[in-house]
């Protein structure tokens, strides 16, 4: 191979690394966005709330309110050809399309069970895999065994973002796929439940995600 083969290969290899990682710079959003977004401000009303920051490469977003009263609030956002907003998914969808839910619920702090745990990572008796467990400032960190030093990085970070929060207490279950991380973060120990899941790629992306953690409560 020639050094121009060479130098071509490498920035093609340097481009598509650049692909697979998400812009964590702030963008400037789009007027059709803050349209959206405004409209979505208005709907929610009073409500705490929390939104991703916007990023230029997600795209549009369908905004799916499924749940709204005085006491609870619970929506998705999912991927779509443009902004909208329903109360319930509209059209063909993969699971690929999904990308960021929220819940509150005021009047109740309960934490998941711990049967409830394993479920959720599929284990049982006969599964062969183990669950592993972090705990550090009243938060909880729930994750398969095997992929302990993989998600250290992460788990140090999100620690980080949710103690600067002042989160009291929270359990989050991260489950590795296949090129990113999934995570469900529920915040414990207030008069109130706050549950958000969304994907990572890598740690530096959870400030896009948990960057105004606090305002999304009352307590």
């Amino acid at each position: 191979m020639t050094w121009k083969a060479c130098a071509l290969a490498f920035l093609l290899l340097m481009i598509t690394s650049c692909s697979m990682n998400r812009n964590t710079t702030i963008e400037t959003p789009t007027s059709s966005y803050i349209e959206w977004k405004e409209q979505i401000d208005l709907l929610l009303g009073g409500h705490p709330y929390l939104f991703p920051q916007y990023q230029s490469q997600v795209g549009p977003l369908e905004f799916v309110l499924e749940h709204s009263s005085a006491n609870q609030v619970d929506y998705s956002l999912y991927r779509s050809d443009a902004y909208a907003i329903n109360h319930e998914l509209n059209g063909v969808h993969t699971v690929h399309d999904f990308y960021y839910s929220y819940s509150w619920q005021q009047g109740s702090s309960e934490k998941i069970d711990q049967s409830d745990i394993y479920s959720e990572f599929g284990i049982t008796n006969n599964s062969g895999s183990s669950l592993a467990e972090y705990h550090k400032d009243g938060i909880e960190v729930y994750q398969l065994a095997e992929y302990q030093k993989e998600n250290s990085e992460i788990i140090n970070e999100i620690i980080r973002l949710l103690n600067e929060a002042h989160v009291p207490a929270a359990q989050i279950l991260l489950k590795n796929l296949e090129n990113e991380a999934s995570l469900d973060v529920r915040i414990t120990g207030l008069a109130e439940t706050v549950e958000i899941t969304f994907s990572v790629r890598e740690a530096n992306e959870l400030k896009l995600y948990l960057k105004d953690l606090g305002s999304s409560y009352n307590s």
